[in-house]
């Protein structure tokens, strides 16, 4: 799934944040 938009850096942070989560998650699942 491409992204093609351009992020704000508010949906860049909040993205940054999700995949920090899964990554935490993934690791401790």
């Amino acid at each position: 799934m491409a992204i093609t938009l351009r992020l704000e850096p508010e949906d860049e942070k909040a993205l940054a944040l999700l995949a920090e989560a899964e990554g935490v998650s993934k690791q401790e699942a």
